[in-house]
């Protein structure tokens, strides 16, 4: 019931309340109406019998019944008896059992083949002791077998009843929760694409769910100016530190120019450089993503040859990893035209590479593949390094995400910023991985934007 939707289970509560409703009250009429229906029969069969009594009369020694006693009056059948169960006058129903017992001042129901039918028997003193026995018998009324046709009836009608109030209660439930959805899908819609400008812009309404669309709306307000104001500060502050950095890198390598320095002076003075190149980087990678957020990033598009980009990063790569002896092979084949931004492709390309060089193992290798599938271009990074942990593979693509052994002494921005390159070209970059066995990086770019 948990996993349920919320129509679902109004849907089901309401159908329930419903049939609960319509089964009490369809009980309460059944036991009610029989109940009225028997009185009416019973009070009418009693009233028959108890008037024909002035019409028997015991006169100069017989039995004197006037002739306007009726032996069927009102649908009641008059009999009368004598004490040894003689027929005296009157006449039964057709198919009336007429070995029935008399049994005086109660009325009976008796359940025939045909029909039911109600029996009174009463004793009447016609005078100077002569006592007779005066049986009417009643057929069931037209309106007994009627009500119990409509009991049929709505018995047959209930499962139906049970549908309709469904189909009520979920269009009841759809039409109360349509507001709702329209938050959740522009909720979904601002979430997948990320632009926080996005609002749900209900209607002014004083209900519970226009109230919550218009926190939500307020909420989304305060996060804008939030965002907005991070972005900000991040370009600001990037855009103001590259010129002090690049002040310290000239400044270092001027003086490193200089070969009266000792030893140690000129380790100092490669350490500063070495961090102020890796602040650079940083700094231009923040500075990058922040133009990026606030839509300043344009991308220059033009027709250009992967195959010669893949090679270039190729050549930059197989440099890079001379140090630990990683082996780079890189398989081109022919010439893939892809329409793009030639400056960020090869940033993107080398920011993965140099993760696979960083994170490579010593005497390792990394294979660099270009091909083509359909209208798209693949390119496939692969090493046999570190690896990632499971746990660690969707939160690469976050900013300053470092995985404690694997990706330690990053910055961690070039996953993202590749990331964002990919996206940015109409692709993506996806990655399979395990501790200690390596990594592959896939990255499919559409050849036309």
């Amino acid at each position: 019931m948990k996993r349920l939707s919320i129509k679902f289970k109004v849907t089901f509560w309401f159908t329930l309340m419903m049939v609960i409703t319509v089964a009490a009250a369809l009980a309460f009429l059944i036991v009610i109406g029989e109940q009225t229906v028997s009185e009416a029969t019973c009070l009418r069969l009693n009233e028959a019998v108890e008037d024909s009594f002035s019409e028997i009369k015991y006169r100069f020694g017989e039995l004197d019944i006037d002739n306007d006693l009726d032996y069927y009056n009102d649908g009641v059948y008059i009999a009368v008896y004598s004490v040894e169960g003689e027929l005296l006058y009157g006449r039964l129903p057709a198919d009336f059992d007429r070995s029935t017992e008399f049994v005086t001042g109660e009325i009976r129901k008796l359940e025939g083949a045909k029909q039911t039918q109600y029996v009174y028997d009463a004793v009447h003193d016609a005078g100077k002791g002569y006592i007779v026995i005066v049986r009417g018998v009643m057929p069931a009324s037209g309106s007994e077998n009627a009500f119990e046709e409509i009991i049929r009836l709505a018995m047959i009608m209930f499962p139906a009843l049970v549908i309709i109030a469904a189909l009520i209660g979920y269009f009841i439930a759809k039409r109360a929760f349509k507001p709702v959805e329209r938050i959740v899908d522009s909720a979904a819609t601002i979430n997948g694409g990320n632009d926080l400008s996005k609002r749900i812009g209900m209607s002014d309404g004083k209900d519970e769910i226009h109230r919550l669309a218009a926190e939500f709306d307020k909420m989304f307000d305060r996060l804008e100016a939030s965002f907005e104001n991070e972005k900000r500060f991040t370009s600001d502050a990037s855009h103001e530190l590259r010129t002090p950095i690049a002040v310290i890198i000239s400044q270092c390598e001027a003086i490193l120019e200089n070969e009266e320095l000792d030893d140690e002076t000129r380790n100092a003075i490669c350490s500063v450089l070495s961090n102020a190149e890796g602040m650079a980087e940083l700094i231009s990678s923040l500075l990058t993503l922040a133009r990026a957020d606030r839509g300043h990033l344009k991308l220059i598009p033009e027709e250009l040859d992967l195959a010669e980009a893949v090679f270039a990063v190729g050549e930059l790569t197989s440099e890079l990893a001379k140090e630990k002896n990683i082996k780079v092979e890189v398989s081109c084949g022919d010439s893939v035209i892809i329409n793009g931004d030639r400056a960020m492709i090869t940033r993107m390309l080398l920011n993965i590479c140099e993760n696979a060089v960083k994170y490579g193992k010593e005497n390792g290798n990394i294979n660099i593949d270009l091909k083509e599938e359909n209208a798209n271009a693949v390119v496939l990074i692969s090493d046999d390094g570190n690896g990632i942990a499971k746990e660690s593979l969707e939160r690469i693509w976050e900013r300053f995400y470092r995985e404690d052994e694997a990706r330690g002494n990053g910055t961690g921005l070039g996953l993202p910023l590749a990331k964002y390159i990919a996206n940015a070209h109409g692709g993506d970059i996806t990655v399979k991985s395990e501790k200690g066995v390596g990594s592959l990086f896939e990255i499919i770019i559409p050849k036309k934007l």
